[in-house]
């Protein structure tokens, strides 16, 4: 007997709202799709509710939201990234618009969903872009199934050990959103209420239980660590632990920005992107840090 989906009936439509209010903020401020770059499309792929953009002979990015998250809030990154990337962003199982199942999943078992994905669609020489609890799902398949990933961009990397308990993360969720613009307040709170208090409470307690780092120990392909000057989750030491943690790694810093460094500083994030995935791989040095 299959067991019901966990979610209550309204998440699709509290989704699609969030992505909606993404779309509208990000339009108004932006030119459009780039030229020669294919439209926005929204479709369903195996598990998991995608978003895919950019012009279709160029090198793939996807890209991979955190708690209580979906895509939409990649909306103002996926634009500037569409100009010289094929773009990929998908809703984890239980977030976004993508079905929960019976039950909620653990870090790892995402990291697996992503793997499928990957192998599914037949992307080569990816690069995978994962922000907070998606940093922490793309290091678990960079450490267990790296397949033919080129690169990897950590934004927001969670979680601090300096603060691995519900209570001090809460904290500095709290400290760190009071900050954020009103308008991605919006989308977030409308995303956070697709996936639900189950999903999100639960995978809490698994981010709080998968430790980055360990997972970065094994990692062998070139990832840079970007933090926001801001950002009260991820303290301004803690990508460079992580980063003494993984052999061919650098750590850059946005300036002004907060934890959802991609939505407040997409033209930079995007460059960072850019130039983390073109460049010369023998040249990657641990604790280097961008022009």
């Amino acid at each position: 007997m299959t067991r019901p989906e966990i979610r209550g009936p309204w998440s699709s439509l509290l989704a699609w709202t969030s992505q909606a209010i993404a779309v509208s903020v990000a339009g108004a401020g932006h030119q459009g799709v780039a030229a020669g770059a294919a439209p926005p499309r929204q479709v369903r792929r195996s598990q998991v509710f995608v978003t895919a953009t950019g012009r279709l002979d160029a090198p793939p990015i996807v890209l991979v939201h955190g708690i209580g998250s979906s895509s939409a809030y990649f909306t103002r990154l996926v634009l500037e990234l569409a100009r010289r990337w094929r773009v990929v962003a998908i809703d984890l199982p239980g977030f976004g618009r993508s079905p929960a199942g019976p039950r909620i999943l653990t870090v790892r078992e995402h990291a697996e969903v992503l793997a499928r994905f990957l192998r599914e669609q037949d992307l080569t020489g990816v690069v995978l872009l994962g922000h907070s609890l998606g940093a922490q799902v793309v290091a678990e398949l960079l450490s267990t199934e790296p397949g033919d990933v080129r690169c990897a961009v950590l934004l927001a990397p969670t979680t601090d050990d300096a603060a691995r308990n519900r209570f001090s993360q809460a904290r500095r969720l709290a400290w760190d959103s009071w900050g954020q613009p009103l308008n991605l307040k919006f989308v977030q709170l409308f995303a956070a209420a697709a996936c639900g208090a189950r999903v999100w409470w639960r995978t809490s307690r698994f981010m709080l239980d998968e430790h980055i780092e360990d997972a970065l120990e094994q990692v062998r392909v070139p990832v840079l660590l970007v933090r926001g000057e801001r950002d009260r989750l991820a303290s301004a030491a803690w990508p460079r632990r992580l980063s003494a943690a993984c052999r061919g790694s650098a750590v850059a810093e946005v300036a002004g920005a907060g934890h959802v460094v991609h939505w407040s500083h997409p033209a930079e994030v995007a460059r960072l992107c850019w130039w983390w995935g073109t460049r010369e791989l023998a040249t990657t040095a641990v604790g280097e840090s961008s022009p």
